[in-house]
């Protein structure tokens, strides 16, 4: 009985552990007076090509209206105070992990994972300054499509968290 508790508790806790996927960075200028921004917009880029990042353009898009917009900010085309521009990245990753011991070969376990690492950084700059004021970032392991649009929701929370900063 005792030893199935165990397995439980360690279960339990590699499961929870596991649930916070986004290593998450923030930064601000700190002489930026936040209380006077109102409005957000998008940075233009002339070339959005319209593919599976394409797709993943509309996400990010999505999840930080939804995130900017639920702090009372207002979405708007023309003369925003504040302009959104982000950029994403996957790239592959290998994580190795040796078990056992001893000098002998053969007496050590090496574990080779292959994985694709997705990185986020969202920046916020004043429109009328050309200024950067906030620059966050998440990192974390990608998984299928199917959860692409939660998990981005996920990162930009997780990057917007704290905008903004109480100062």
């Amino acid at each position: 009985m005792l030893k199935r508790f165990v397995i439980f508790v360690f279960l339990t806790a590699f499961i929870v552990i596991g649930c916070s996927s986004f290593s998450i960075h923030t930064d601000y200028d700190q002489s930026a007076d936040f209380s006077g921004y109102d409005t957000f917009g998008w940075v233009k880029h002339k070339n959005v090509r319209m593919d599976r990042k394409g797709l993943m353009n509309a996400k990010i898009r999505s999840a930080v209206k939804a995130e900017l917009e639920s702090k009372g900010m207002r979405f708007v085309e023309r003369a925003p105070d504040l302009l959104v521009n982000y950029h994403f990245g996957v790239r592959d990753k290998i994580d190795v992990d040796v078990y056992g011991y001893g000098y002998r070969p053969g007496w050590k376990r090496r574990v080779v994972r292959h994985y694709k690492e997705g990185t986020l950084v969202l920046d916020i700059v004043d429109f009328s300054k050309k200024h950067l004021i906030w620059r966050g970032s998440a990192s974390g392991i990608v998984g299928p499509p199917a959860d692409a649009q939660a998990k981005m929701a996920e990162a930009v929370a997780g990057i917007l968290k704290e905008y903004p900063p109480s100062q």
